[in-house]
């Protein structure tokens, strides 16, 4: 059975070994880099814990298409990497809008992970963050308008 050493989400343990029992690719990326949801057993407190794993671009992938990760003896952190586990996070309710900038993207990802764990205040803080974003460059430049303290940048 195939082992990886990751740091349990259940019971904090740091680089405890676990037991991967099952293993789905997910994604193939760059035409050979496959990734796996893959359900482990900590060996610490015996809870389960699905990982997100990529395979690892130092580590011998073909040798990995053609066991199968299942069937790699010993330690899998030798082809993977441990990307992230599976956690409420990946539950968001919403979707990114379509042809939506990266940094955009990213904000409103976090903005929608904030509203699925009921972290309100910060969801509102990442959705303002996106109207930020999105109208910055529709506002003119902070130097055409020299201020002298008086409403519109007006001298006297």
């Amino acid at each position: 059975m195939p082992e990886l050493v990751a740091d349990c989400p259940r019971c904090r343990a740091r680089h405890i070994t676990f037991d991967v029992m099952r293993e789905h690719i997910v994604d193939v990326r760059y035409g050979w880099q496959k990734w796996y949801e893959a359900f482990s057993v900590c060996r610490n407190c015996s809870r389960s814990t699905t990982f997100v794993l990529s395979e690892s671009v130092h580590g011998d992938y073909k040798k990995v298409h053609s066991e199968g990760l299942l069937n790699v003896n010993g330690s899998l952190n030798n082809y993977v990497n441990v990307e992230s586990y599976i956690s409420l996070r990946d539950f968001s309710a919403m979707p990114v809008p379509e042809h939506v900038p990266e940094d955009i993207e990213a904000a409103f990802k976090e903005a929608a992970t904030c509203l699925s764990v009921g972290c309100y205040n910060a969801a509102g803080t990442m959705f303002r963050l996106c109207v930020d974003f999105a109208t910055k460059s529709k506002l003119p430049d902070q130097d055409d308008n020299v201020s002298t303290g008086r409403p519109g940048g007006r001298s006297g």
